[in-house]
């Protein structure tokens, strides 16, 4: 029994010392930076306290282990290019593997930023981390790629639809539910509103929905048919 008690707290003690990783210090530090500046900004602490502690140093340097290229070659392997989705990620996948940009400035990637002839890309101050514009190198092909997946994204001009997102569809179908004799109730049960008042934003009529409904169900019409 005296044996467990004293290994149990050599083990104490060791894991006292041992402590946290700078890594881990200084992003709790961080957290707790943020909200002491806050409070500080509103009013809430008089002083910021957390003002004059600084970063832990440390000769330690996280490693971020890459992917071997056999693992590279099962991912890009698994998209299904004959699909649209599947295509458009395998594309980004590839600018990532091609360029080294950050996720953030691959996804605000716009077609001006690419030079296809000269194949560069742009990252504009706005979107770099460090908020300074960069040129980086890319290859013809994922160029050519970039340039492809903007020519699809514009399918919705070829339609001459000003708007078109597929959230848009559930959209019309609680509004032409409405139009063809549903009732609200029920609608709000079928697309799994909890408030009937987010259904009621759903099924706004405009001008040409409301004539139509008054040439259909307007009582002067059947007297006036009557009439003939």
């Amino acid at each position: 029994m005296k044996e467990r008690v004293a290994y149990a707290e050599v083990e104490g003690r060791n894991s006292l010392t041992k402590g946290l990783s700078p890594h881990t210090v200084n992003m709790r530090l961080r957290t707790l930076k943020t909200m002491c500046l806050f409070w500080y900004k509103d009013g809430i602490l008089p002083t910021n306290p957390t003002a004059n502690i600084k970063r832990v140093n440390s000769d330690h340097v996280d490693v971020v282990p890459g992917l071997a290229d056999a693992e590279v070659d099962r991912s890009l392997s698994s998209y299904d290019e004959r699909q649209f989705a599947q295509w458009r990620d395998k594309t980004l996948c590839l600018l990532l593997l091609d360029s080294g940009m950050r996720i953030q400035e691959a996804v605000n990637l716009k077609i001006d930023h690419i030079g296809v002839k000269r194949c560069v890309i742009y990252i504009p101050s706005e979107v770099a981390k460090n908020r300074k514009g960069r040129e980086i190198p890319v290859s013809r092909e994922i160029g050519k790629r970039l340039v492809k997946l903007q020519e699809e994204r514009r399918l919705k001009k070829k339609l001459e639809i000003p708007k078109l997102h597929p959230h848009m569809f559930r959209h019309t179908f609680c509004r032409n539910y409405i139009l063809n004799g549903g009732d609200i109730f029920t609608l709000q049960k079928i697309v799994d509103h909890a408030d009937i008042k987010t259904t009621r934003k759903y099924i706004q009529m405009d001008s040409e929905h409301v004539r139509q409904q008054h040439n259909r169900y307007s009582p002067a019409h059947r007297v006036l048919r009557q009439n003939k």
